[in-house]
């Protein structure tokens, strides 16, 4: 229900950015995580990296302001729990929305300075064992990129990113038995993302 969702989110993202003839970004971004969390009383370290793919729908208002809707896919490509190693590779993706806005700053012809912040919500579903847990986390994301150059209605950026995670809940079942968790955290998350802008 909840991939169903989100695939019907996507193509909203989409629609809109063809409605109001603004434009879609579509980025790839690479983050590199550490923190601790607190759940039912246990509190443990992790740490990791992973790559995301988003896209986004982009409304300009009043010429330098950036309202934008987005969603996308997440995969971890490393895990670290207290200092234990885990392997991903079994790991589903886990997808993700969000709402952000945003101010641009010409710097040059061609070239402008974007700076920004968004909340997001992830969703990851994942089976261990017998167990299945439906996890959600939410984030505040600040950033900055750089647009570089213009090509038929488009344009390349580059930006750094910093996330704080606000807040999360997991979902247990096992054996007929629902568990609902609250986890609280605290860390931070350095990213670097790649992307190309299209005007409509």
């Amino acid at each position: 229900m909840k991939r169903t969702f989100l695939l019907l989110l996507l193509i909203l993202v989409f629609l809109s950015s063809v409605s109001a003839l603004q434009g879609l970004g579509v980025e790839t971004l690479y983050r590199k995580k550490h923190g601790s969390l607190l759940m039912n009383g246990k509190r443990s370290d992790y740490g990791g990296t992973e790559l995301e793919v988003l896209l986004s729908s982009r409304t300009v208002v009043y010429d330098s302001y950036v309202v934008s809707f987005f969603g996308g896919i997440n995969k971890a490509l490393s895990l670290t729990d207290d200092g234990t190693s885990v392997d991903v590779s079994s790991y589903p993706n886990a997808y993700f929305y969000g709402v952000g806005n945003s101010v641009m700053l010409p710097i040059d012809s061609g070239l402008l300075l974007e700076i920004g912040c968004s909340v997001t919500a992830t969703y990851l579903q994942h089976t261990i064992g017998s167990a299945h847990y439906d996890m959600r986390t939410t984030h505040l994301r600040i950033g900055g990129k750089v647009g570089v150059g213009e090509l038929e209605g488009g344009q390349f950026t580059v930006g750094l990113e910093y996330a704080v995670p606000l807040e999360g809940r997991i979902i247990e079942e096992n054996g007929g038995t629902t568990t609902l968790y609250r986890v609280l955290y605290s860390g931070s998350a350095f990213g670097i993302s790649a992307g190309f802008a299209f005007h409509l």
